[in-house]
């Protein structure tokens, strides 16, 4: 069963609905900024009256460790949501207290966070990137990046959520809990008793309904590559040319094979982002507006090439390769010197989810 967080509440009646229709956990708002931020009198009022079994969640961006640990351990709150930019020092000091979900702002094309510096935390709740605002936008986030997330980590989905898309939201993404606030409001900060009645029947009905058969076009395990991977600088190895010092890998599963997103800065420290893939079986796959073609072939199950074709002619050739603690990833770039000598530039990447 999938958990339900109802966040933004703002009042005893909208707690009371919502712990009566299901709901595991309350969202409590203390970020001034936004419609539903309360005071701490009225949180505390609500989350004193919680029925057992149904958590307080205190909702802060951008405070201290300090005060966000003196205010939930006065208000007795289960857990707190960290919405802003919080660095991992600032989680662990707050997660050594009390459980601490960590949020992220994920828009379409953008690579994961790098979940891993913040250990700590319990969850990570992955909301839609809309402009410099903090959460409760109604934008709905990515959900193959989520998808991709959920695989490896406890993923509190977020976003643009309403009784009419939790459904798909929840066959799509396999979180370990969803997170809705303006998709279930009359207002902002005002719950519609209506909505909120369809979106807990919604969950209800897809996560006690059996899951649909798949096809045989899906593929039930996920690939060895799929996940983020970051470059470690002090490893790379070059013969030819001069290398960038950042770049981050973010590898997706598809139905036809894989998708790699790179994030990248040049040689001068230009970022570039580059997203490619498609079926892994060795054939060219023409790059449009070009006389260009792709090839990606997998030779093993820990070993993938890709190759560019201009005219025909093989031009650059990659080597993917997972090592045996299937942590790190070595790339090597085949490379032909000016006299047609053959040259190899790698570098190793680590897991970071």
């Amino acid at each position: 069963m999938v958990r339900v967080k109802i966040c933004g509440v703002t009042n005893i009646e909208d707690a009371f609905l919502a712990a009566e229709l299901g709901a595991d956990a309350i969202g409590l708002n203390f970020y001034s900024k936004s419609p539903r931020c309360i005071s701490p009198y009225t949180a505390g009022e609500i989350a004193q009256q919680l029925p057992p079994f149904v958590s307080s969640v205190g909702v802060f961006v951008n405070w201290e460790s300090g005060p966000v640990v003196a205010l939930a351990s006065a208000l007795h709150l289960s857990a707190v949501q960290l919405h802003g930019d919080e660095p991992p020092n600032v989680v662990a000091e707050i997660a050594k207290k009390m459980s601490v979900i960590k949020a992220f702002r994920v828009g379409q094309g953008t690579a994961l966070p790098a979940f891993s510096k913040y250990k700590s935390a319990s969850a990570f709740l992955l909301d839609a990137a809309a402009g410099d605002k903090f959460g409760g936008t109604g934008q709905q986030n990515d959900w193959t990046r989520a998808a991709t997330a959920a695989r490896s980590h406890r993923v509190v989905l977020a976003g643009g959520l309403t009784p009419e898309n939790i459904g798909e939201a929840i066959r799509t993404v396999r979180p370990y809990a969803v997170d809705v606030a303006s998709g279930v409001e009359s207002k902002p900060g005002k719950k519609d008793p209506s909505k909120l009645r369809a979106f807990f029947a919604e969950v209800s009905r897809i996560t006690e309904s059996p899951a649909p058969p798949k096809s045989a076009s899906n593929n039930d395990k996920i690939d060895a590559f799929v996940g983020r991977w970051e470059l470690d600088p002090s490893t790379l190895d070059y013969q030819f040319g001069r290398p960038g010092r950042r770049a981050i890998y973010e590898i997706e599963q598809t139905s036809e094979g894989l998708q790699f997103h790179l994030d990248a800065d040049d040689a001068d420290g230009k970022p570039m982002k580059i997203v490619y893939g498609g079926p892994l079986d060795g054939l060219d796959k023409p790059i449009p507006g070009s006389d260009a073609a792709l090839v990606l072939t997998r030779s093993d199950d820990r070993t993938v090439e890709s190759a560019l074709k201009r005219s025909g002619k093989v031009v650059d050739r990659w080597t993917r390769e997972l090592l045996p603690d299937g942590k790190t990833m070595k790339i090597v770039q085949h490379v032909v010197g000016p006299s047609g000598e053959k040259l190899r530039n790698s570098g190793l990447y680590r897991r970071t989810n």
